[in-house]
C-alpha cells in the first residue's frame, strides 16, 4: 500500500547513514488496529521517516468516536520542520494514506522551496 512518492522522496539508505535511526509512534484511543494493520502501518511509517530529507520523529494518532467514525493524525517533527495533517472517515487504513499523501506533499513543497531560495542567494 506504499505510495509511490515516498520511494520518490527516499534516499536509498547506506549503513552508515545519518539517517538509520527513526522513531515513529502509533496512538490509538476508543479502538485497537489488528496485528495486520499496525504492521502494516509500521512498515508505512518507517518508511515514511526513512523518507524525510533529516531524522524525523515520525506520530500517527488515530480516535474513534461513538458512531464509528474516525480521525487521524499525522504528525512528522525533523530537526528544521514540522509537518502535520489531519484527515477523518470510516476506515484508518484509507485515512493514512490521505495523511501520508497529504504530509509528503508538504514536505516535497518545502524542498522545492528551500531549494530555490538557496540557489537565488
Amino acid at each position: 500500500m506504499a505510495t509511490p512518492s515516498v520511494s520518490a522522496l527516499a534516499k536509498s539508505p547506506t549503513k552508515n547513514s545519518l539517517h538509520d535511526v527513526k522513531s515513529y509512534r502509533i496512538e490509538t484511543f476508543r479502538f485497537v488496529l489488528t496485528d495486520e494493520e499496525e504492521w502494516d502501518l509500521s512498515q508505512q511509517l518507517e518508511h515514511l521517516a526513512s523518507a524525510m530529507p533529516e531524522e524525523a520523529s515520525v506520530k500517527l494518532s488515530f480516535t474513534m468516536d461513538e458512531d464509528y467514525y474516525f480521525r487521524g493524525t499525522l504528525s512528522v517533527q525533523t530537526m528544521s520542520r514540522y509537518y502535520q495533517s489531519t484527515e477523518e472517515g470510516l476506515d484508518p487504513m484509507e485515512i493514512f494514506g490521505l495523511l501520508e499523501e497529504d504530509i509528503l506533499n508538504k514536505v516535497s513543497r518545502w524542498g522545492y522551496r528551500n531549494h530555490y531560495s538557496r540557489r537565488v542567494s
